[in-house]
């Protein structure tokens, strides 16, 4: 009855069926979900990802497609490793890749970053750094199962890590005391493991050598017999050289070894010391200017060669490897692997190996070895245990029977050690090895020193090599070679030379040693708060007036103010709240929160701690700083003074050009379109150091008289300078002009005294003779890193002066003109009066610009030639990417930050007072 009534059971019957049917829809998505979950669980144990560092910060991975016969090499073993371990799948990774001497600083910056790969190349030299930082996780627990598997010993038996031996892991003892390190809980553990031991050996050319007429299975046996083959080799007219040395220490540190110098020495304490100033270095030091300022004369001259030239020479690493190949270096230091006997890049018929030449103190080269280990931010023990296999795979026999079967293949037989061949079953390529290649891969094993690898040995190369930058730099090099021992002359030279050891190895030494001794720092702290107190006075007292010179006296403002009420202002703040706290969010915050550095002794993963001032101290103890300093105002003096007033000049000019306008603005507005960093690369090569660079070309009509054209012209340009800022003073004093030749007389004057504080750059320039070497001379780097700027800013920076000079009423300038005013009269009076305002304005901009200058520095030169071109912006990044000292780099950025606070707020102050309107 109610059912037919009311339909209520229909409803009922329906209610419960999709209730029903929701549950039943429900559990089924759950079942599904748990199904999946444990799907991906399952998968996710069955597949791990590894991503791998290389060195120079980008990827170790050799791609599929690899053409290179180390990266088929590379990529064929770690197939096979992929092959037997199919849970393991490699993840494609690429970070930061940067080549020479700052490599390293990839993977630091990708560490820092979080970004690094799980398996990181680790070399000797950072070891420590890595060690410092926690970069690295233990290996302790795989090398002492490793170990048992050695002895023959069940997995779990009782086995302390330190009665490990090196032998019972395959590791020579010479690597395994680099490896083994105390780590920061003051125990030692194994932080990486050997892929392949390398050493340093001499690498020649033999198509050279029967060219020169020498015997190409004779390589030079010492220095005496190196320079005399140099002497033969080298043919200036076809732009071969004999020997070729790196600009970075690298090779440099063979010879101090082969002189009878060591680099570094550890004390029974553990501390490391510099000591490479004693006698064997000095007559290392008088060998290589002999060697590198010896010069050969042509008979023939090919196209691109040169009447004479010297018979060894110092390049950048990559540059020297290049014209290796190329067959413009007869002879250059180069690796040796245990593997392969020489470069699989370069044809084994024309590549000779030998043991480096012998010193006065008997053979000696580098030993190092190729290192993986994994990342301490790696937190998944299964992608660690993945890592482990990785590394245990790379440095396995099966690698090496790989490698050996692919470089065969390729047609490389010839230059793989003959022990593998023999060990792999390849006796039929045994006669193919030469006697020569393998009597020298054996000695060099036997006579191999370990790169330096102690407390902060990654400053090493750089302090290691400043002596012989110094020398080779020398103006009178070439005249002390010829120098009779016994002579006066001969004593001074010697005691020169051991000043510059003395004072490199004190240098050194201050940044092993952590820069300040403890007594000294205990003084220099009660002095740097003192400072600080003063400073910080001082701030907020210049701060204090500032503020003030804002406020508005009048009463009938206050007044006027205080009636509009709050609700006013507080609708006025609601429309600046998100503009404020976006800036104080990805601004202010940062800032603040990064500037808490400057006051510890950072480390990038955690275990940092407070040191006070001691980053400061640390600042002005150090010399590099004060390099640093010194090189950034001349820098932006020159910057400034070249590149600042270029646009304006530029635009007066322009503006007063009768046809052509749009052609001319176009023309000169075109380097902007080309990116910075191509700019830079372009004009780098321009400044080719030898005769055909085009820079040389143009200027080879003014032959000997182009520097001093360069000196006459920075003179008057000095003196307009000058000129100008002591009439501007003087106007501002008096407020009337001076006298025109007292103008004259007093930027005369100025000239005169700011040639006197750079008489030796001056003296140094009026001497050279072509061909210039512009950005290898450190008397013109710097010139030659602000000259790209300024060509490629001038035109961009012009427009808005052209702009602005339209505001300017034709009017003025007639009344002017009917006054008596010439030309230069009326821009003083005029045109530069009212572009006071803009003048001002990106004055600023510049100045500040200027001062945090990098990217073109960085590109072209480096630190330069005796660090000629090491600004604060360049110290700051090396002390904190590539020395991993963030503590300090940040301290130095915040000296740099607070010298232009002072100067922005006295800019502020003018442009205060100053009146902007819009062109009519």
């Amino acid at each position: 009855m109610l059912d037919r009534r009311f339909g209520w059971g229909c409803a009922i019957h329906r209610v419960m069926s999709g209730s029903a049917l929701a549950v039943l829809a429900f559990l089924t998505f759950l079942t599904l979900c748990a199904h999946a979950s444990e799907s991906s669980e399952a998968g996710s144990q069955r597949q791990v990802g590894l991503k791998l560092s290389a060195m120079a910060g980008g990827s170790a991975l050799a791609g599929k497609e690899a053409k290179s016969i180390n990266d088929k090499v590379e990529r064929a073993v770690v197939e096979d490793f992929l092959k037997k371990n199919p849970d393991v799948s490699m993840i494609p990774y690429e970070g930061l890749r940067l080549a020479g001497a700052s490599a390293e600083a990839g993977v630091t910056m990708a560490m820092a970053g979080g970004s690094a790969g799980d398996v990181l190349y680790v070399n000797f030299r950072t070891m420590d750094q890595f060690v410092g930082q926690n970069f690295l996780y233990p290996l302790d627990e795989y090398v002492v199962e490793m170990a048992r598997e050695a002895r023959g010993l069940a997995p779990g038996t009782p086995l302390a890590f330190e009665d490990v031996r090196p032998e019972d892991v395959g590791v020579q003892p010479a690597i395994w005391q680099v490896i083994c390190r105390r780590g920061i809980d003051g125990k030692r553990h194994i932080y990486s493991f050997p892929k392949a031991t390398v050493v340093m050996a001499l690498m020649y050319r033999k198509d050279l050598f029967r060219a020169a007429g020498l015997d190409p299975e004779r390589p030079p046996k010492d220095w005496g017999e190196l320079f005399a083959y140099c002497q033969k080799l080298a043919d200036p007219g076809k732009k071969i050289y004999g020997f070729g040395i790196d600009n970075w220490g690298w090779h440099f540190i063979n010879f101090l070894w082969q002189g009878g110098t060591e680099v570094v020495v550890e004390d029974d304490q553990g501390v490391w010391k510099a000591v490479f100033n004693d006698q064997g270095a000095v007559d290392t030091l008088r060998y290589l200017r002999k060697l590198m300022n010896t010069e050969k004369t042509s008979t023939t001259i090919e196209e691109g060669g040169e009447d004479s030239g010297p018979i060894a020479k110092v390049e950048l690493f990559d540059d020297l490897a290049k014209s290796f190949g190329e067959r413009r270096c007869a002879m250059m230091f180069g690796y040796t692997t245990e593997l392969l006997l020489a470069s699989g890049d370069i044809q084994p018929e024309v590549i000779g190996l030998a043991a480096l030449p012998a010193g006065p103190a008997g053979r000696a080269n580098e030993i190092n070895a190729a290192m993986w280990g994994i990342s301490s931010q790696v937190t998944s023990k299964a992608t660690r245990d993945a890592a482990w296999r990785f590394i245990r795979h790379q440095c396995s026999d099966d690698a090496k029977r790989i490698s050996t079967q692919t470089f065969i293949q390729a047609g490389y037989a010839n230059m793989v050690n003959p022990t593998l061949l023999q060990k792999f079953g390849f006796e039929q390529y045994l006669d193919m090895v030469s006697d020569a290649w393998k009597d020298a891969n054996v000695q060099a094993f036997k006579s191999g020193k370990p790169e330096p690898y102690g407390k902060n040995c990654q400053h090493i190369y750089a302090e290691l090599f400043a002596p012989l930058d110094l020398v080779m730099h020398d103006r009178d090099a070439k005249s002390k070679v010829a120098l009779v021992p016994g002579t006066p002359a001969y004593i001074a030279d010697e005691q020169w030379l051991k000043n510059l050891l003395d004072r490199a190895v004190e240098k050194t030494n201050s940044k092993l040693l952590g820069v300040v001794p403890p007594e000294q720092m205990k003084r220099q702290r009660s002095y740097a708060w003192v400072i600080l107190v003063a400073v910080v006075g001082v701030f907020l007292f210049a701060a204090w007036k500032f503020m003030r010179s804002f406020e508005v006296p009048s009463a009938a403002d206050t007044v006027s103010s205080t009636a509009r009420g709050w609700r006013h202002h507080l609708r006025a703040w609601m429309f600046l709240f998100a503009a404020i706290a976006s800036i104080a969010v990805w601004s202010y915050y940062p800032l603040l929160k990064g500037s808490v550095m400057a006051f510890q002794d950072y480390h990038v993963l955690g275990n940092s701690h407070w040191v006070g001032l001691d980053n400061f101290i640390e600042a002005w103890n150090q010399e590099d700083f004060w390099i640093g300093v010194r090189v950034t105002f001349l820098y932006v003096i020159l910057s400034l003074g070249a590149g600042f007033f270029a646009p304006i000049i530029l635009a007066i000019l322009l503006h007063e050009v009768p046809k052509g306008k749009v052609f001319f603005r176009v023309l000169y507005y075109l380097p902007a379109v080309i990116s910075g960093l191509i700019t830079m690369f372009l004009w780098k090569s321009f400044f080719d150091p030898t005769k055909y660079g085009m820079l040389n070309q143009l200027l080879s009509p003014l032959g000997s008289a182009t520097p001093k054209a360069m000196v006459v012209v920075l003179a008057l340009f000095t003196f307009a300078i000058l000129a100008g800022a002591y009439q501007y003073i003087h106007e501002s004093a008096t407020k009337r002009p001076p006298q025109t030749w007292v103008t004259m007389v007093a930027g005369a004057a100025l000239t005169v005294l700011a040639g006197m504080w750079g008489w030796d750059w001056v003296a140094s320039m009026w001497d050279k003779a072509p061909p210039f070497k512009w950005l290898q001379d450190p008397d013109t780097s710097l010139l030659c890193v602000i000259i790209p700027g300024v060509w490629a800013g001038a035109g961009p920076g012009c427009l808005i002066y052209l702009a602005a000079l339209k505001g300017i009423p034709d009017d003025i300038y007639e009344a002017a003109e009917l006054d008596g005013a010439g030309p230069l009269r009326k821009i003083w009076n005029i045109t530069l009066p009212s572009l006071k305002p803009l003048i001002i304005i990106n004055f600023v901009g510049a100045f500040i610009g200027a001062f945090h200058a990098m990217q073109n520095i960085f590109v072209m030169s480096g630190s330069g030639p005796l660090k000629s071109t090491h600004t604060l912006s360049l110290e700051i990044w090396m002390s904190a990417f590539m020395h991993l000292k963030y503590g300090y780099a940040t301290a130095i950025a915040w000296i740099l930050g607070a010298m232009l606070i002072g100067f922005t707020v006295w800019q502020l102050k003018i442009l205060k007072d100053l009146k902007f309107t819009t062109n009519k």
